[in-house]
């Protein structure tokens, strides 16, 4: 007969130990490196945003909005402590993605750092503080898209495009023709 244990008596530490070693076995060697070295991870998810950010970054240096591209630098700055301060970075990084989408409003960083912090909170609380700290934490980004969406501000530009184009049509004289004759 075997002496080991059966199944049933063995303890839940023994238990615990294999599933931790089948879960480390099933991931790949990126993983188990990446889950290794965590900050190898956060230079991941800061370079992540970068390049969602960059074609941003360098239309706002073109178009002369380097408050815009700073904060965008800052952004990429303080996602590396996401893990230390999750619920900081998120704060932080909402209230600088509402003020990068107030000064660029049609850039393509699509506030993708407000959601790498909202993953840190996630990973590192429980789902309903998560919950909530995602609906806090998007609100202003919402109300500021929705507010640009229905801003009574594009009115008055259509109305001057209007006036422009039907003024230049009126001011030609009706009997001037290009040739003399």
């Amino acid at each position: 007969m075997s002496e080991e244990l059966p199944a049933q008596d063995a303890s839940a530490h023994v238990a615990d130990a294999s599933f931790a070693e089948i879960t480390l076995r099933r991931r790949g060697r990126i993983r188990r490196y990446l889950f290794e070295h965590p900050r190898v991870m956060d230079a991941v998810v800061v370079l992540c945003y970068s390049l969602l950010a960059l074609p941003t970054l360098i239309s706002s240096i073109v178009d002369g909005k380097w408050f815009a591209a700073l904060l965008l630098v800052a952004i990429a700055a303080i996602l590396f402590l996401r893990r230390r301060n999750p619920l900081s970075v998120t704060a932080t990084v909402a209230v600088l993605e509402v003020a990068v989408t107030l000064l660029n409003p049609w850039g393509s960083n699509v506030s993708a750092g407000l959601w790498f912090a909202l993953y840190a909170v996630a990973v590192a609380r429980a789902r309903t503080f998560a919950l909530t700290v995602f609906g806090a934490a998007s609100l202003p980004l919402t109300l500021v898209y929705l507010f640009m969406w229905t801003s009574p501000a594009a009115l008055p530009t259509e109305r001057r495009f209007r006036r422009i184009s039907t003024s230049s049509a009126t001011s030609r004289p009706r009997s001037a023709s290009c040739c003399p004759t």
